[in-house]
Order: structure tokens, then C-alpha cells, then sequence
């Protein structure tokens, strides 16, 4: 068994999986996410009759999220690791986001979260090249028309609808119930085939996109 863990823009999702079966997972108002945490975690263990002794490992998605939450949920995770010896895996939640929603059906597909103030994460995958990182959303877009020479692209990410106007430019296809963030099976995973490779980290730490740019 497994703890999987994630903060999201409106949340923290904490789920107990067995293989690749989520046994049950519980979600945390972000706002309650400093008081609540530790309470709904232990609650979660209890209601499966299970210890953190007997969990193989722990993983978490590293962001991007909105920080603040974020931040609470990784210091946490380490601490419990750090005094437990329980193994960490660490996910990157936009290039799974990314990897999730690929098709052969489009040449393009555009993963692209909110980054506030005007800047959008993004994962792109086309044909040549993948990358990842954070621009200002007028930026990304500009690089992306030249890109993709006005071809059909895929998106998804809760940047469709705060950069709905700006995506207008380009010639997208967003599916009928495209996902604003990565699922917590996603992360789940990803961390199971990722343990079974034997990477674990000593400590998660976010994934600053923002500052890479």
C-alpha cells in the first residue's frame, strides 16, 4: 500500500492505493489545508484499519500549484518521511497533465495551467521537441502560433478557461471534459511504475517553473 498526495488549485487530495487500486481517498479545503492536514490523514489511515508503518512509500505531486498550499502539503509529506524512513517518489504534475492527454489523433497537444499575473505553466508536445516552463500567456502564445503553423491543437489544463481569449488565436481543440489539473490516479501512477524503478528522493521539494524562466 501507498500514500499518494497532491495540493491543487482548490485542494489537497490524499488517497491510500493497493497496486493500482485507490482504496479511498479524502480531499482538504485548501483554506483548512494547515489545521486539517494531519487530522484527515490520520483519519484516512484509521478508516482502512492501516499504520503509516504499513505504507511502502509515499508520493506526492510536486506542482505547479497555486504555493502556499503547496508548500504546507510537501513540509509535511518530508516530515513524515523523515521520521518514519518511508520511502518518497516525487511527481511532476504538469508533465503528467502533459503525457495523460497525448493522442494520435493531434499533432499538438497543450497542457497550460494558471500561473498569475499574467503567466501560464505550460507542457507542449509536438512532433520534434517537448517542452516545459512558465511565460507570460501573450509570449506563449505568440511562440505557439509560430510553432504549429495554425494545425489543430489539443489542450487541456484550467488555462482554458482563464486564457480562453488569448487561446482564441490559435486553432485548439479542448475536449468536451478535458481535465483542469492531473488526477490523483494519475499521480498514483506514475509513482507506482517510478517506485518500481527504485527513484525515490530523500526530499520533495516544489517544482519552481517560475523561476527557471
Amino acid at each position: 500500500m501507498y500514500l499518494v498526495t497532491q495540493s491543487s488549485y482548490n485542494c489537497i487530495d490524499l488517497g491510500i492505493f493497493q497496486n493500482h487500486l485507490l482504496l479511498k481517498k479524502v480531499s482538504i479545503d485548501k483554506i483548512d489545508a494547515t489545521k486539517l492536514l494531519i487530522v484527515e490523514l490520520d483519519k484516512l489511515l484509521s478508516d482502512l484499519k492501516i499504520r503509516l508503518s504499513n505504507l511502502d512509500f509515499i508520493a506526492a505531486n510536486r506542482g505547479p500549484a497555486p504555493f502556499t498550499t503547496l508548500r504546507v502539503l510537501l513540509t509535511t509529506i518530508n516530515g513524515i518521511a523523515l521520521s518514519t524512513k518511508i520511502p518518497l517518489v516525487e511527481v511532476d504534475g504538469l508533465e503528467t497533465l502533459l503525457e495523460s492527454n497525448i493522442s494520435d489523433d493531434y499533432e499538438f497537444t497543450l497542457a497550460i495551467l494558471n500561473a498569475f499575473g499574467g503567466d501560464a505553466y505550460f507542457g507542449f508536445k509536438g512532433p520534434n521537441e517537448t517542452k516545459f516552463g512558465c511565460k507570460k500567456i501573450d509570449d506563449l502564445i505568440a511562440a505557439l502560433k509560430i510553432i504549429t503553423e495554425n494545425k489543430k491543437v489539443k489542450v487541456v489544463g484550467n488555462g482554458v478557461e482563464t486564457f480562453k481569449k488569448e487561446l482564441s488565436d490559435l486553432n485548439i481543440f479542448v475536449p468536451e471534459d478535458y481535465p483542469e489539473y492531473t488526477s490523483l490516479e494519475e499521480i498514483a501512477e506514475k509513482a507506482f511504475h517510478d517506485r518500481q524503478k527504485h527513484k525515490i528522493v530523500a526530499k520533495i521539494m516544489p517544482l519552481y517553473l517560475k523561476e527557471a524562466v
